[in-house]
């Protein structure tokens, strides 16, 4: 089995094996996880308020975190404006990839209304500031409009984040991309990363079919800092979003300080290996797939290693089987897989079961 650690984000399951409903809920309002054991302090916080019907908003109280500030699109782009932000509206790829090559700190890039369908990515590398990070949104939703407005769709990969840094960026849909939705390029110096990067408020669906558990939905490699994925809807993809750590040299690195709250992760694979299964779920043949709500990886955490902060909480997971074991062979695997050997540092229970999360404390 690979040493992957798949961190589950509620207490107790609510579907598989058992006579739950396949649409049954698994809630993560009492489970977050603090992979370094300490409490976070909200500097990957970022945001005013506008909260899609699907996500959840009954939070419970016992994370260390517990904060939820869905971005208000509206607000945000309203007091960018009254700094002296530039608004790029963009229509068409040139006119995106110019904004980005472009964009200054505290200015806002707005897409049109409309399915982008087949673009080839789009390149950040430019920088904000702390105090006037740069906001990416649909021009819809500093109206009130719907997800739906602006939706990219058919390309191998929608966004790909090369050392930027402070950006709020969401607020769309991104569906059936051959490879991942979001990348954060790998950095070997933190400093040459992306960092204090907020990805928001999106529903993405049915994307990395082309490469499976290869990549992340939305994959942020090792050199990144303060990564949150928030406020947005996974539906049926084929990876899980990832972050990862590796180990070169016997030297471990990671993504630090990242955090996944208030998420909705949805699944509706068919289970089985049947014509109608492999039709309704879109497997391509000899790709495997990991059907699962948030993971680390790829390297194994070993006792001496220093803890790789990240906070998972307050999120929703449906739908997903409930079983540890692999299902449908190597071709989707259960949700909820356990390293217990990662978790008694980080949850301060040495006797956590394999079915087990630790609550915050």
């Amino acid at each position: 089995m690979r040493s992957v650690l798949v961190l589950g984000l509620a207490l107790t399951l609510a579907c598989g094996d058992d006579d739950s409903s396949p649409d049954a809920t698994v809630r993560g309002d009492h489970a977050g996880v603090s992979v370094d054991g300490s409490a976070h302090d909200g500097a990957v916080s970022d945001g005013g308020g506008d909260l899609d019907a699907e996500t959840p908003t009954d939070a419970g109280t016992l994370c260390a975190t517990d904060v939820d500030d869905p971005v208000d699109w509206a607000a945000r782009v309203a007091a960018a404006r009254s700094a002296g932000g530039a608004v790029h509206r963009v229509g068409d790829h040139a006119a995106f990839q110019a904004a980005l090559d472009t964009v200054e700190p505290g200015d806002v890039i707005l897409v049109e209304d409309g399915i982008y369908d087949g673009w080839s990515q789009l390149r950040v590398r430019r920088d904000g500031s702390a105090e006037r990070p740069i906001l990416f949104t649909a021009a819809a939703r500093e109206s009130g409009g719907d997800r739906d407005a602006v939706v990219f769709t058919g390309s191998t990969r929608h966004a790909r984040f090369e050392g930027a840094a402070h950006y709020v960026w969401g607020g769309y849909t991104i569906e059936w991309m051959d490879e991942e939705a979001i990348r954060l390029d790998r950095a070997s110096d933190p400093a040459e990363g992306s960092h204090d990067v907020r990805l928001t408020d999106l529903h993405v669906e049915r994307c990395s079919r082309g490469r499976g558990n290869a990549i992340g939905t939305i994959d942020v490699f090792p050199g990144n800092e303060r990564v949150r994925i928030d406020h947005s809807t996974f539906d049926t993809n084929y990876s899980h979003p990832r972050y990862r750590i590796e180990r070169e040299d016997g030297v471990l690195t990671f993504s630090a300080d990242g955090r996944v709250d208030h998420n909705v992760f949805r699944c509706s694979f068919m289970e089985g290996d049947s014509s109608e299964a492999r039709a309704h779920n879109d497997f391509a043949d000899g790709v495997p797939y990991e059907a699962g709500a948030v993971q680390t990886c790829c390297s194994p955490m070993e006792p001496d290693d220093v803890d790789a902060p990240l906070i998972i909480e307050h999120n929703d997971i449906r739908g997903f089987p409930s079983r540890a074991e692999p299902q449908h062979g190597d071709r989707l695997r259960a949700d909820l897989r356990i390293d217990v050997d990662a978790l008694p540092r980080s949850c301060g229970a040495p006797d956590v079961g394999a079915d087990e999360v630790c609550a915050c404390r």
